[in-house]
């Protein structure tokens, strides 16, 4: 047996069969066909990496999700205020309260997201556009 059936056989997934094949929108053909050109590869391996780098980005964004979902709404806001660049003193200004409660509302939001400084929450939420979410749901942010 050959290391990637027993890898396979280890996982409980088949180990034999026909590959997945996929049906690729006629206006991506040529845009997937030019990038394989440009790497010298084939279509078929670098459509692999698309599809494996889309799935891996919506895990991520799933996993984001469910972490925002896990912070009380003003741990929401005091996150929200440092992805977008706020300092402490700052987020503490803003949502008037003192810089000892703003940095422990930062702290417990590390806890539950499973991160430990505001570089990993930024990219723990990277993408999201939390100066539309302000605007929308922190009374008194700035509407323009």
């Amino acid at each position: 047996m050959s290391l990637l059936k027993r890898l396979l056989h280890k996982l409980g997934l088949p180990a034999g069969g026909e590959p997945r094949t996929f049906e690729v929108n006629a206006e991506l053909l040529p845009i997937i066909e030019s990038y394989a050109e440009a790497e010298g590869r084939s279509p078929d391996e670098v459509l692999s990496d698309m599809v494996s780098f889309a799935a891996r980005e919506r895990q991520r964004a799933r996993s984001a999700d469910a972490g925002w979902e896990r912070l009380t709404a003003r741990e929401q806001e005091v996150v929200a205020l440092a992805c977008l660049g706020y300092s402490n003193p700052a987020i503490a200004a803003f949502l008037v309260i003192s810089p000892h409660t703003a940095r422990n509302h930062l702290r417990n939001a590390y806890q539950r997201l499973g991160i430990r400084s505001k570089r990993e929450l930024r990219a723990y939420f990277q993408g999201w556009d939390f100066d539309g979410w302000a605007r929308r749901s922190i009374s008194g942010y700035p509407q323009g």
